[in-house]
């Protein structure tokens, strides 16, 4: 196929008549094929460029919007809500309430300290009928960087707002709270509410070691993950008042191991306290054993306690007081000793 070149000397101008049109056809019958290569710049004045082919390709690296801004803001308004950006057509042209919007709004925002200016948004429609639309990604990635390094990715700001997991809240097995094991996951409110209280009745109910409140807290050990003794620990005011192990209750200070009740600290006495005029009683008989060191006299109180061998009084109960230590005696051995003296 031959090719004509038009040579000349200057510029070149095809001009219509005001108001016409100019058509640059390669096929000679107005069908879609064909090629128009232009070697250089190309400049297009007016109002409207509409390119109706199927695939556009593009090597530069960054696409300019609203070129030639003179500013401040887009439309040369701060805070106004003038938009630039990208607009799909998804029927009935583009001022359709159907229309898919990716735009940077000139629009002020906070992050709960600063102010900033400019917020990206996705929307459907256009106008009144305008909404926010969702967005689909695998990861959100915080750089940590501009004037809030303190490492936190801002959701609402000083906006008024709640992050939701729709309605995956429930306790059916293919729940948001059932998938609540990592670390690093975030539970919802469903999981906080039922992961202690009803740890037994709920599948996803795994672990809940700790509980805090201020300088009280309770703490829970499993042999499963720690290696060693199982435990429940609780403090309060920073003061560890609970201890439990599988054999053993330490509470406030006493503790109880099987059958026995003893203190938790060493050279610690052990009371027994009614309220008001009650009474202590025990229903079955009391066993004195013998003491590893015999008792001393304090002021105000009588001391009973036992004794391996026996003395006068036969009873080998034996008692101290300020005034001294004696023997209790037996019925049979006061009369014996009555018929004596």
């Amino acid at each position: 196929m031959s090719t004509e070149v038009l040579r000349l000397s200057g510029n070149y101008i095809i001009q219509a008549v005001p108001g016409g049109s100019v058509l640059i056809d390669p096929t000679g019958s107005s069908a879609t094929t064909g090629t128009v290569t232009i070697n250089g710049n190309l400049v297009i004045n007016g109002a409207q460029t509409q390119v109706e082919t199927q695939n556009v390709s593009v090597k530069d690296k960054v696409i300019l919007l609203n070129d030639g801004e003179v500013g401040p803001g887009i439309g040369g308004l701060i805070g106004s809500g003038q938009q630039s950006g990208i607009q799909v057509d998804r029927g009935h042209g583009a001022s359709s309430t159907l229309t898919g919007n990716l735009v940077l709004t000139e629009l002020a925002w906070n992050d709960g300290v600063n102010n900033h200016q400019g917020i990206w948004e996705f929307t459907v429609g256009n106008g009144v009928a305008q909404a926010y639309s969702a967005i689909k990604v695998n990861a959100i990635q915080y750089d940590g960087e501009g004037s809030r390094l303190d490492g936190r990715l801002i959701i609402f700001g000083n906006q008024v707002g709640m992050l939701n997991v729709g309605t995956q809240g429930d306790e059916t097995g293919l729940s948001y709270a059932s998938r609540v094991t990592d670390e690093n996951d975030i539970p919802n409110k469903y999981y906080v509410d039922h992961v202690v209280s009803q740890a037994t009745e709920v599948a996803f109910a795994t672990s809940a070691t700790f509980i805090q409140e201020g300088n009280s807290s309770v703490i829970i050990n499993d042999y499963t993950k720690t290696g060693q003794t199982s435990n429940i620990i609780a403090f309060i005011d920073n003061v560890q008042t609970v201890y439990i192990e599988p054999d053993t209750v330490a509470l406030a200070g006493i503790a109880i191991t099987s059958s026995t009740i003893r203190t938790s600290t060493t050279n610690t006495d052990l009371i027994l306290l009614t309220n008001g005029t009650g009474n202590i009683i025990a229903n079955a008989a009391i066993s004195y054993q013998v003491p590893d060191v015999p008792p001393t006299s304090t002021p105000n109180q009588v001391k009973v306690y036992s004794t391996s061998t026996p003395g006068a009084g036969a009873s080998g109960l034996l008692y101290v007081n300020t005034l001294g230590t004696d023997e209790l005696t037996g019925a049979r051995r006061a009369m014996v000793f009555s018929m004596i003296l």
